[in-house]
């Protein structure tokens, strides 16, 4: 697997990092809206007095 280019290997590599940066983020954001969606339906289904 040991390729000669190693500007290849290094473009690679921080393509790998922008990858695994953006699906974490894509983690926390769906993680957020969805906390965010379930408060308001747990405070939507609460009767105020």
């Amino acid at each position: 697997m040991s390729s000669p280019l190693i500007p290849f290997e290094k473009n690679k590599k921080r393509n790998h990092d922008v990858a695994a940066l953006m699906i974490l983020l894509g983690l926390f954001f769906g993680a957020f809206i969805f906390v965010m969606l379930t408060v308001n339906y747990l405070l939507r289904s609460i009767p105020l007095p």
